[in-house]
């Protein structure tokens, strides 16, 4: 599975998501910092990859368009990075379960 995470995201997060066994790109390392929501969700799509992000404005596009791309919502408020870090190394396992399961948006809350 690859992984694309939104620029209100940090870029650790995408080492951590590599360090578990998956594919993850960082929009800021990509150069994507300037796309919007929509660009980044047509490009995941194009990219077979699932969206990680923290902004609920992806779970339109999810809801619009199922088949492009899956969602990762991080539904966790304003936490450290450190806290993001601990949340989504304790979570991430059932959250690639509903992944494979097919749920296309899945979302990870404290």
């Amino acid at each position: 599975m690859r992984f694309l995470l939104d620029e209100h995201l940090p870029t650790g997060l995408a080492t951590l998501i590599s360090e578990l066994g998956y594919n993850a790109l960082h929009v800021k390392t990509e150069g994507l910092l300037s796309a919007s929501d929509s660009e980044l969700w047509t490009l995941a799509g194009d990219l077979e990859a699932t969206v990680v992000s923290k902004d609920s404005d992806f779970l339109a596009l999810a809801r619009r368009d199922r088949r492009r791309s899956g969602l990762i919502l991080l539904n966790l408020g304003n936490i450290s990075n450190r806290d993001l870090y601990v949340a989504v190394r304790a979570g991430w396992p059932q959250l690639m379960e509903r992944l494979k399961l097919g749920d296309p948006v899945v979302e990870l809350r404290p």
